[in-house]
């Protein structure tokens, strides 16, 4: 009996004790400000608004790369100049998300992105509205890179069905021993 006692108080005690360090961290120490050097970097430095400067002055760089003014002050005109190659790139516009002739609805979104050399890892979620009705981890509609899925028929043969919609067969023959 005492044992049991024991226990529960010491597991209502871990409890209370994990719940209030979780809700206050704020009461085991106390906040301090980041001191100003620790923001400072040389790089940067010619690009950040310096005091007594008006906005948008930053000696050393201009809105246009190859652009000469003084100290990048001249605002770029697209109207007087015929330099195509020293405007900057518009990033590309995305596809729309409905496709209007067939009424599809396609939704693409990044749910976990892992930085690493290389390629980064991802978890990536897919919405058709072709597959509306196929349920996923994510729900139905849903699909992600890593939804691989086997299913096995009559006779040992064996599907893999691909989240891009592609299916492979493999055909079991029990009388060819090479295969084994």
């Amino acid at each position: 009996m005492k044992k049991r006692l024991f226990y529960k108080s010491l597991i209502y005690f871990l409890t209370i004790l994990l719940i209030t360090s979780s809700i206050l961290p704020g009461l085991a120490n106390k906040a301090e400000a980041a001191t100003p050097e620790a923001f400072l970097n040389p790089l940067l430095e010619d690009w950040l608004p310096q005091p007594g400067q008006p906005p948008g002055f930053s000696s050393g760089f201009s809105a246009i790369s190859g652009e000469t003014g003084a100290n990048g002050a001249e605002p770029p005109s697209f109207f007087g100049s015929n330099d195509f190659a020293s405007l900057p790139e518009t990033p590309p516009i995305e596809a729309e998300p409905v496709d209007l002739p067939k009424g599809s609805l396609s939704l693409v979104k990044d749910d976990f992105i892992l930085p690493s050399y290389g390629f980064p890892i991802t978890i990536q979620r897919l919405y058709k509205t072709e597959k509306k009705d196929k349920l996923s981890p994510f729900g139905y509609g849903w699909a992600f890179p890593y939804d691989h899925t086997i299913q096995m028929f009559a006779d040992f043969n064996i599907a893999e069905f691909k989240p891009d919609g592609s299916q492979v067969n493999y055909t079991y023959h029990k009388d060819d021993d090479t295969l084994l």
